[in-house]
C-alpha cells in the first residue's frame, strides 16, 4: 500500500512538473512573438485571425484602446502591427517589425534599426494585371486611376508589368479629385477597361459613383481593389483579404524565426476576385465561367 501510494504521488508531482513546464515554454514561445492591434476593428481581427491560423502556435495579442499603448515584453522579438496605429508606435530597434493594413504608410528604415517590413494590401502589380487578363483576355488598354505620391511606385510596376502582357497603360496622377471627370472624359474612346487604385485621397462615395456611372455609360469594365466595391457597382473587384493579409504576415514570421531576412515590402500571392454580374453586363464584359466558378463572390 505504501509502495502505491508513493508512485501515486511521484505520478502527480511528474505531472504538474509537465504542466509547468509546458506552461512557462508557452508563455515564453507567445511572448516570442506580439501581435498589436490599433482597434478592434473586424478587418484587424479577421487579419490577426488568418495570422494565427497561419503561425500554428501561440502569439500574444495586445490592443491599443484610446491613448493607451501597450508594453511589449523585453523578451519579445517579432511585433505584427496591425492598422495605423500600431504602425506609427515606436518599437526598439532589436525588435523586428512587420506592419500589416497600413494603406498609404511608407516605413523606411533608419540606418542601424532592425528588420523593418510591410505587408502590402495589393498583390503584385504583375498578379494584378494578370487576374484582369484572365477575367478580360481581350483586353489591350487599361486606363489606371490615382493621385496619392504614396501609389507612385506601385504604378511604376504596373507600367513595367504590362510590357510583358501586350497591353497599353493609360496612367496619369489625378492632382485633384475636382480634374475626375475631365480626366475620364479624355479617356472616352482610348481604354479597354479601368482599374481604381485603394487611393485614400481619391476613394469616396461621389468619386465612386463618377467612375461608376462613365464606365457604365461607356461600355468600360471597371476593376476595384475591394471586394465592397463590386457590391457597390465595379464589375469585377481583385483584392487581397484581410486574412490573406495575416497568413502573408505569418510566413514572414517564419522567415525572421528561421534567420532569414524577408523583403521590405511584401506582397501576397493569393487574391479574392468578386463579380457583379448586372455591372460586368452594363459593361459588356462577359466574364469567363471558369471565373465565375472560382470567384470568392458572384453579386447578381
Amino acid at each position: 500500500m505504501l509502495k502505491e501510494r508513493t508512485t501515486f504521488k511521484k505520478a502527480v508531482l511528474f505531472a504538474l512538473i509537465s504542466f509547468f513546464v509546458f506552461f512557462l515554454e508557452n508563455t515564453s514561445r507567445a511572448e516570442e512573438i506580439v501581435a498589436v492591434l490599433s482597434s478592434e476593428s473586424p478587418y484587424y481581427r479577421e487579419a490577426l485571425s488568418g495570422f494565427q491560423e497561419a503561425m500554428g502556435r501561440p502569439v500574444s495579442v495586445m490592443l491599443i484602446k484610446g491613448d493607451e499603448y501597450p508594453v511589449i515584453p523585453k523578451e519579445s522579438k517579432i511585433v505584427v502591427a496591425i492598422g495605423g496605429k500600431a504602425a506609427r508606435q515606436s518599437y526598439p530597434k532589436s525588435m523586428a517589425i512587420l506592419r500589416c493594413l497600413t494603406p498609404g504608410f511608407a516605413s523606411p528604415a533608419a540606418e542601424g534599426q532592425g528588420i523593418r517590413a510591410q505587408i502590402s494590401i495589393l498583390p503584385s502589380a504583375e498578379l494584378l494585371l494578370a487576374e484582369i487578363k484572365r477575367v478580360q483576355p481581350s483586353l489591350r488598354s487599361l486606363a489606371v486611376l490615382w493621385t496619392s505620391t504614396s501609389m507612385g511606385a506601385y504604378i511604376e510596376q504596373i507600367e513595367k508589368s504590362s510590357l510583358a502582357l501586350g497591353l497599353t497603360v493609360l496612367s496619369k496622377k489625378i492632382e485633384s479629385p475636382d480634374q475626375l471627370p475631365g480626366h475620364l472624359r479624355s479617356l472616352s474612346g482610348k481604354m479597354g477597361g479601368l482599374w481604381l487604385a485603394p487611393d485614400p485621397s481619391l476613394v469616396n462615395e461621389r468619386n465612386f459613383a463618377t467612375i461608376r456611372d462613365f464606365a457604365w455609360a461607356n461600355q468600360t469594365p471597371f476593376y476595384a481593389p475591394t471586394a465592397g466595391l463590386a457590391e457597390e457597382g465595379a464589375a469585377v473587384a481583385i483584392a487581397v483579404s484581410f486574412k490573406e493579409v495575416g497568413r502573408t504576415a505569418a510566413g514572414a514570421t517564419k522567415k525572421i524565426l528561421a534567420g532569414e531576412t524577408p523583403e521590405r515590402l511584401i506582397y501576397p500571392t493569393k487574391v479574392d476576385i468578386s463579380v457583379n454580374l448586372s455591372a460586368a453586363k452594363k459593361c459588356k464584359l462577359d466574364v469567363p465561367q471558369g471565373i465565375l466558378e472560382k470567384a470568392a463572390k458572384v453579386i447578381p
